[in-house]
């Protein structure tokens, strides 16, 4: 309007005439909406693009995770990635209905029938139940090295040999025990008088794949990256057999046990437990070597749920949208079939020995490719509106059928807002499947994993769960071990443009202080006001490692951690992450101002 007083050479836009004055008004208001318009574009091709180039696993929801327990009916059992176990909710969690909270393991691992029955050290005798609670049942008269553990194990007559039975340790009530869980795989292991050979993490029977490039590939999907990711975080708590263990009668006791046992356990060792000598490092002593707990069965879980879905594909469009419940989160895709059992990958593989490809798919995360990021929950509040305002516009009319037109866009627009009240958008954006190749009629039948993301956070240790019968798992040997965490949502649309931010420069590679700097912000978020990085100097974990320079992280939270223990994973799973992007030159040290 100003601009219109000058070009015109008007003193005051109230000396316009009225008609003049209302088409100005409505120009503006025009050139006004068609701004916003420009700014939705801008905004949505940015976030598309940064969909694009950022990788999958960043984009991606994170599933909470922990360790399970479980005992199989029989020996040679190997729980696979594809077993699911699940905890029977019962009841609300949030303001979201879960019936049951799915978990998968994380690695093909074997079980075995048998537990962990005693813990002996010093002067105290400990039970240990499948969900690792200790009670003291017995006390010694003499006491044993500070510096050794005495494991007991219950196992079936029919296992023969340890070999890859992964041992799982924590440190509950030590501050940074991360720090310490490193040095565990210092420790001696002996049974009787010999020594055997340990390796750090959990036994992995890794798939094979007869395609090269395949099996190639197979290592940058997105449920495999998770998979190595949770594997990681759980490495230093795992120690593996790695060498051939036959046990005979003679081998159950080791040298040094202690001679006098209390009659109280008399009954308890006629199952022939079979003991192992645990000697750890000197930095481990007294009340942390009390409170350690020692597990075998113990297997990293997360929280998804295997769903499939069947499709008869049309001539016209090969999109097949992925449905998912209330609370759950697209994950991704495990498989994609047509009738006829051929296969579709993400990528395009070339068959061996033929000159064709095989099928391929995409994958396409809401918006139907829109401009603007009004979903269809939005798109009909704003058809609602308009329809609202304009109808009294056409309600003085006195045509009889323009009335009675109206009268049923009034009741469809009742009927509208009672649709508009239903509807919950506690669910993910939708996710569509784009099939190339496509025939008529075809039937396509998709695997996909879904999560329940935060959701499924601070389920507590010690809680059963269950298993199907196909599992041929004991019912009541099946327990979290620890509390779930981790779970998130996908990032916002402002986060995901920060993510693409770090990945264009660092390439996920940690080199400078700006790099530690937008990693933290990365992995904490909202979470986080500000980092500082400083040089430091400490002590090598190793006995002889002695003076090491360290990037000393401080990490200033927008507010503060309501558990200690919560504060222990966040430093410890930053650090690990750090550590893997980083050179093996970079010692990191985790701090929290307070």
């Amino acid at each position: 309007m100003s601009f219109a007083t000058a070009f015109w050479d008007v003193q005051k836009a109230e000396n316009f005439d009225p008609v003049v004055k209302l088409l100005l008004e409505a120009l503006a208001n025009e050139m006004y909406l068609l701004g916003e318009d420009f700014n939705h574009i801008e905004s949505r091709l940015l976030d598309k693009t940064a969909r694009i180039l950022t990788p999958g696993i960043m984009l991606a929801p994170t599933p909470a995770h922990g360790i399970a327990h479980a005992t199989p009916f029989e020996n040679d059992y190997v729980f696979r990635k594809d077993t699911g176990i699940y905890y029977d909710v019962g009841h609300s969690v949030s303001d979201d209905q879960l019936g049951a909270v799915y978990f998968y393991p994380s690695c093909n691992t074997p079980l075995y029938k048998g537990d962990v029955r005693l813990l002996l050290y010093d002067d105290l005798i400990y039970k240990v139940d499948a969900a690792l609670n200790k009670t003291m049942i017995a006390r010694l008269d003499q006491h044993t090295s500070p510096e050794t553990v005495w494991v007991g194990l219950d196992l079936d007559d029919n296992i023969s040999n340890l070999r890859n039975m992964s041992f799982y340790m924590e440190l509950p009530n030590v501050v940074d025990s991360y720090k310490y869980l490193y040095l565990l795989s210092c420790s001696e292991w002996y049974i009787g008088d010999r020594k055997i050979s340990m390796r750090r993490g959990i036994y992995n029977i890794e798939g094979e794949n007869d395609n090269e490039v395949m099996s190639f590939f197979e290592n940058y999907e997105l449920t495999h990256a998770v998979d190595r990711n949770i594997l990681n975080l759980y490495k230093n708590n795992y120690l593996t057999v790695n060498e051939d263990i036959s046990f005979s009668a003679s081998s159950f006791l080791p040298s040094g046990f202690p001679e006098e046992i209390p009659e109280a356990l008399a009954m308890m060792l006629d199952k022939k437990l079979f003991w192992i000598k645990i000697v750890f490092p000197g930095v481990f002593a007294g009340k942390m070597l009390e409170d350690i707990r020692i597990g075998i069965n113990m297997i990293p879980v997360e929280n998804k749920l295997l769903r499939q879905s069947t499709f008869i594909l049309d001539d016209t469009f090969g999109v097949i949208p992925l449905k998912t419940a209330v609370s759950e989160y697209l994950l991704d895709v495990h498989s994609v079939r047509n009738g006829k059992g051929e296969p579709y990958h993400e990528l395009l593989y070339g068959k061996s020995g033929q000159g064709k490809a095989d099928n391929t798919y995409s994958i396409r995360r809401g918006g139907c490719e829109r401009f603007d990021s009004r979903s269809a929950k939005d798109q009909l509040e704003y058809l609602y509106d308009m329809l609202n305002d304009e109808i009294h516009a056409f309600s003085t009319r006195q045509n009889i059928k323009l009335r009675s037109h109206i009268q049923q866009i009034v009741q469809t627009l009742s009927k509208l807002k009672e649709v508009l009240h239903d509807m919950h958008e506690t669910g993910e954006v939708p996710c569509y499947l784009f099939i190339d190749k496509m025939k008529e009629n075809e039937r396509i039948t998709v695997d996909y994993w879904v999560t329940n993301a935060d959701m499924a956070n601070n389920l507590p240790a010690g809680v059963p769960l269950s298993a199907p019968k196909s599992a041929f798992l004991e019912a009541s040997t099946l327990f979290l071990v620890t509390s779930t965490y981790g779970g998130r949502k996908e990032p916002k649309e402002q986060e995901r443009i920060n993510l693409y931010k770090y990945e264009l420069t660092s390439r996920n590679r940690i080199l400078t202080n700006n790099d530690i700097s937008c990693f933290c912000k990365k992995e904490l978020g909202e979470l986080l006001t500000s980092v500082s990085i400083k040089n430091g100097v400490c002590i090598h974990q190793s006995s002889n490692g002695g003076l090491v320079r360290t990037k000393d992280v401080y990490l200033h939270l927008a507010s503060p951690l309501q558990d200690i223990h919560i504060e222990e994973r966040l430093k410890r799973d930053l650090q690990i992450k750090l550590e893997e992007s980083s050179p093996d030159t970079f010692n990191f040290r985790i701090f929290i101002d307070k």
